[in-house]
Parts: structure tokens; C-alpha cells; sequence
């Protein structure tokens, strides 16, 4: 009788024991997933500053086109150290009447560029302010919320896509290439930078641009798009085919994030929001869009 009671204690403290190892092994786990959940919901914040400053750069480039399309059609030699934005009228006026540096459509592909800067810096503050109150949590949520402007990229890769051809002249075009090189001193004072992406740079140009290499990259560790300085944008294609790329880094880190996370609802809610099409777009960036819903809806 006591060998009986003896043996059941034993067998009930093995019981125990294994349902504490159990609960030891689930908070572990639970404990694993918020961790890594945090490191992917920072790493979409981080991606998204960055992408955000970089195109915010790009907005100097615009304007100091806009300013040398003014100069050329009204045959004055204007100071571009003047504020810029006064530029944007008379450049558009002088698009009427001559054959500019940069096309009207070239303009509104840039346009465009610079709707994206306003969105991804109004998602990268909200990002941040979501992290700060309520950790990574919410992080689908603030994508659902601006998820209605997404129509911009299909503008931007429809355009892009039938820009080729003068996005190739643009980017050897002599007179762009100072322009460039003039836009990366003037935002280096902003603490901006823009990629040297021609290989000829005159000293000011590399110095604006040294700390570039280190900081830029968009995408998660396990799909990195730019991490040596052989990876950053070399071309004019290179550095305006970034938005395109941005849709598939969402993707990447959204499925990461589902596998974490039950926050499904609010990916499926993003990916339906991504997946309706306002304009016409080519058929790579459709393709992505259709992967996305794959990824948030998939099991």
C-alpha cells in the first residue's frame, strides 16, 4: 500500500513537473516571439526613415531641374540659391512653349517621387510614435492607415516603366549631372544625402556623400537591398527604380511579421488596400502587389 502511494506521488510530481517544464517551454517561446517580433517591427521603422530621407533628398534634385527649365525658358541666368520652390510656376510655364532638359512627363514621374517623400515620412512618424506607446503591436495598423494613398506607386511604376528610354539619356545628360552633384551639397546641409551615382564626382560631391554607404539599406537582414557600397545606386535607373523595389520589402517584412504575430486581420485588411488597382501599372509591380495578398492571406 505504501509502495502504491509511494509510486503515485512520484508519477504526480512527474505530472507537475512536466506541465511547469511545459509552461517554462511556451513562455520561452511566447518570450522568443515578441523579441523577434520587436526586431522586425524596429527594422520596419528604421528601413522606412531611411527610404523617407532619401527621397526627401531627391526633392532638391526636382527643384534645381525646375529652376534650370525656368532659366532656359526665359533666357535669364536665374540664381539657384534663391528659394526654389518659387521655380515650380515658371517651370512649368517654360515646359510649354520649349524642349526642357526634363520632359513633363520625366516632371510628373518626379512629382511623384515627392508625394512619395510626404508619405513615407508621415508612415515613418507614425511608425515611430506606434513603437513608443505600444511597442510593435499596432504596426499593421498604421500601414492599413495609409494604405489608401498606395495608389502613388502604381502611378510612379506605370510612368517609370515607359520612361526608359529618357530616364537612360537623363542620367549621362552632362547639365542633370551638375545638377545633381549640386543637389547633393545643398542637402548635405540639411544632414540629407544623396548617392554619388555617376562615376565621375568632384571632391565636394564624395565628401556630402561619405556617410552614405554606411546607413542606407531598406530591407530586412534576410533580403538585404543595399548593404556594401557596390550595392548603393550607381544609375540614374538604379536610384529611381527604389520606389518600385519598396512594395516587395513591405512584403518581405509583413510575412515575417505574420509568422510572429496574430495580427492577420490588419495585413489581409493592407493587402486588399495594395491589391485595387486606380491606374494603370506594369505588370512587375502588379505582380508584387498579387504576391502580397498571397503572403497575408496564405496559411
Amino acid at each position: 500500500m505504501a509502495e502504491e502511494t509511494a509510486r503515485g506521488a512520484a508519477q504526480e510530481a512527474a505530472t507537475d513537473e512536466g506541465d511547469v517544464t511545459e509552461e517554462v517551454a511556451e513562455l520561452a517561446d511566447l518570450a522568443a516571439r515578441d523579441a523577434r517580433r520587436e526586431r522586425l517591427a524596429k527594422e520596419l521603422l528604421d528601413s522606412e526613415t531611411r527610404y523617407a530621407s532619401v527621397l526627401e533628398a531627391f526633392e532638391t534634385v526636382d527643384q534645381l531641374v525646375a529652376a534650370a527649365i525656368c532659366a532656359e525658358g526665359f533666357g535669364e541666368g536665374q540664381d539657384l540659391d534663391e528659394d526654389l520652390d518659387l521655380y515650380e510656376g515658371p517651370a512649368d510655364a517654360a515646359l510649354a512653349r520649349h524642349q526642357p532638359l526634363v520632359s513633363p512627363r520625366m516632371r510628373c514621374l518626379f512629382a511623384t517621387m515627392r508625394q512619395l517623400a510626404v508619405l513615407s515620412r508621415a508612415t515613418a512618424l507614425a511608425l515611430q510614435k506606434s513603437m513608443r506607446e505600444y511597442g510593435p503591436d499596432r504596426v499593421g495598423a498604421i500601414l492599413v492607415r495609409f494604405a489608401d494613398a498606395t495608389y502613388l506607386y502604381e502611378e510612379y511604376a506605370g510612368a517609370h516603366t515607359s520612361l526608359q528610354q529618357e530616364i537612360a539619356r537623363l542620367g549621362s545628360h552632362p547639365e542633370f549631372v551638375q545638377i545633381w552633384r549640386r543637389a547633393a551639397r545643398l542637402v548635405a546641409n540639411k544632414g540629407l544625402a544623396l548617392p554619388a551615382i555617376f562615376p565621375a564626382q568632384d571632391g565636394a560631391t564624395a565628401a556630402a556623400t561619405s556617410g552614405f554607404t554606411s546607413s542606407f539599406s531598406f530591407s530586412s537582414s534576410s533580403s538585404s537591398t543595399f548593404t556594401t557600397s557596390s550595392q548603393l545606386p550607381t544609375t540614374l535607373s538604379s536610384f529611381l527604380i527604389l520606389p518600385i523595389q519598396r512594395i516587395p520589402r513591405y512584403e518581405m517584412l509583413l510575412e515575417e511579421m505574420r509568422r510572429e504575430a496574430n495580427a492577420v486581420e490588419s495585413l489581409e485588411a493592407l493587402s486588399a488596400h495594395l491589391g485595387t488597382g486606380r491606374k494603370s501599372y506594369d505588370w512587375w509591380a502588379k505582380e508584387q502587389l498579387m504576391q502580397l495578398r498571397l503572403y497575408t492571406h496564405g496559411d
